[in-house]
C-alpha cells in the first residue's frame, strides 16, 4: 500500500467539508467509519473528479486498512507525537506501513 500525500489529505478533507456543508471536520460532522459509510466517501472521492483513479484507489487502500484511525488524521486528532506513540506500541511487524506513512506525511 501507498501512503497518502498531503496534498492528498488536504483535498480530502476539503471535499468532506463541502460534503457535510461544515467549515472544519470533527467528530460531530464526521459520521462513524463503518464499513458501509467508508464505501460511500471513497465512491463520492471516485465520482467527484477531483482525483485520478490511481489517488482513489491509493485512498481506498489507507482508509480500509484503518478506518477509525483515518478519521482521527482526517478531523485534526493525530497529531506526530501520535504517530511516534503509535511506532513504539506496536511492533514491526505488526504496524500498518500505510497508515504510519500516512501520518508521517500529514503531521
Amino acid at each position: 500500500m501507498t501512503a497518502m500525500s498531503q496534498g492528498q489529505l488536504d483535498m480530502v478533507r476539503a471535499f468532506f467539508c463541502n460534503e457535510f456543508q461544515a467549515d472544519s471536520l470533527d467528530r460531530t460532522v464526521m459520521p462513524e467509519p463503518t464499513a458501509d459509510a467508508v464505501a460511500e466517501w471513497i465512491d463520492a472521492l471516485s465520482t467527484s473528479g477531483l482525483f485520478a483513479p490511481a489517488e482513489v484507489h491509493n485512498i481506498s487502500s489507507v482508509w480500509c486498512a484503518e478506518p477509525e484511525s483515518m478519521t482521527a488524521l482526517l478531523v485534526g486528532e493525530i497529531d506526530e507525537i501520535a504517530v511516534k506513540r503509535h511506532e513504539s506500541s506496536v511492533p514491526a511487524a505488526v504496524a500498518t506501513p500505510a497508515l504510519i506513512s500516512a501520518f508521517g506525511r500529514a503531521s
